[in-house]
């Protein structure tokens, strides 16, 4: 039923009407916060994260194309603002050490559940990237926490082609989970 209600949010929302917006927001910002919350274990970031995928959803309205659940769709652009303002800001090294080890801060036992499953739907997702060396910079960039200047050393290659791999291996592992992961959270 909920579907379906988002459906007709969407239809209404494409029509500019502000309640609809209004009842997406209300319905769906916990669902975002707890994604960016997740990857980027900062209140502050996760806040700015749900802002930033609200009022993108608000500006392309009119453009919107949801061919998942709304909730889904949600999920899915927390995720890509997350990993975003993670590869932007420069935040691998902390991304890449909380995503490897299980900490036990102050985080509820289903986000400790969450984490690992994300972990293993990412190393899942990983294994259907066809070229090795694209696994092997994603890895490098996302799970080891180098930055892009020291996988080029490594693999002895450009910095500029060491983000198209990683960005290629991403393309891949964005595809696999764009639906099975969000489906389940």
């Amino acid at each position: 039923m909920d579907q379906l209600l988002d459906e007709q949010l969407l239809l209404e929302l494409k029509e500019e009407k502000e309640y609809a917006f209004s009842v997406i927001y209300t319905r769906h910002r916990m669902k975002a916060f707890r994604v960016a919350y997740f990857m980027l274990q900062n209140q502050q970031e996760a806040e700015d994260v749900v802002q930033d995928v609200f009022s993108s959803l608000w500006k392309n309205r009119c453009k919107l194309n949801v061919s998942t659940s709304l909730k889904s769709y949600i999920s899915a652009a927390a995720r890509n603002k997350c990993l975003d303002m993670i590869r932007t800001k420069g935040l691998h090294h902390k991304y890449a050490v909380e995503f490897n080890h299980n900490h036990t801060e102050a985080a509820p036992a289903n986000t400790q559940q969450e984490h690992k499953e994300f972990l293993n739907n990412i190393q899942a997702a990983l294994k259907s990237v066809k070229s090795d060396i694209y696994k092997e910079a994603f890895t490098m960039v996302y799970l080891q926490g180098l930055d892009y200047k020291e996988t080029a050393q490594q693999l002895g290659i450009s910095v500029p082609v060491s983000r198209t791999y990683v960005n290629r291996a991403m393309k891949v592992i964005r595809d696999l989970m764009k639906n099975s992961l969000f489906s389940l959270l």
